[in-house]
């Protein structure tokens, strides 16, 4: 579909496999992708393009396929969480994902809002079966929440970013918090999807959105590698 500047590709994968981290989805070869009618002939869009047509990586359950939901519903999120790839990070078995170019500054923001909106309404949705009276990791969870708003609302970008990706610590380094939880949930792997993939919103769509800040790749830290 290519209308008013936005191009999309849809597909699904599913597993019945249960994770317990977040997961890695390989899309589509390029080769099977027709870019002649997307303004970015003849390469497929990169992080190292302008904002314009940079690509979003958007994924969700698929309620038909008895997926476990997302807090959103069916509503599609963003699951980039590494520029120059063809990959992106899923938290549930389905993974279905176009890839929206998009550049109206607004609707980043906006775009950011919904991604922390989603974590506040999963850590609602988890409380109920985590074990938040002897565990810290939903505790921290919350707490770095609650600090990356404002550091948005005062363009203290790098900050949000880091407390974006601790997000993803708190998960991964207090699993046990959620070891009541259904499996299928996968609650460690939303919120270290969900971190990271607000952490390279953060570094793509704030830090680095034009030609003059030199389009830096945005490396995932170390301690919560998750690609190859």
């Amino acid at each position: 579909i290519d209308q008013e500047g936005v191009w999309l590709v849809v597909a699904a994968i599913q597993s019945t496999a249960e994770y317990l981290g977040p997961v890695e989805v390989e899309t589509f070869p390029d080769a099977l992708i027709d870019f002649s009618d997307s303004g970015v002939t003849p390469n497929r869009p990169d992080c190292d393009t302008g904002l314009p047509w940079r690509e979003i990586t958007l994924g969700g359950a698929v309620p038909a396929f008895g997926d476990f939901p997302n807090a959103e519903g069916t509503r599609m999120i963003p699951e980039t969480a590494k520029c120059n790839s063809g990959r992106s990070l899923t938290r549930r078995t389905t993974h279905v994902y176009p890839v929206r170019l998009d550049a109206k500054s607004n609707q980043e923001r906006i775009n950011i809002q919904w991604q922390l909106s989603g974590l506040t309404q999963t850590i609602a949705e988890a409380s109920a079966c985590a074990d938040v009276d002897s565990l810290p990791g939903l505790g921290l969870i919350q707490a770095s929440l609650n600090a990356t708003r404002p550091a948005i609302a005062q363009k203290r970008y790098a900050e949000a970013q880091e407390l974006l990706e601790q997000i993803a610590r708190d998960a991964k380094f207090n699993s046990n918090n959620f070891s009541g939880c259904p499996i299928e949930a996968n609650y460690t792997g939303n919120f270290m999807s969900r971190g990271l993939v607000g952490a390279f919103t953060i570094w793509d769509r704030f830090l680095h959105p034009d030609e003059g800040t030199g389009w830096e790749i945005y490396t995932v830290p170390s301690d919560l590698e998750v690609f190859d």
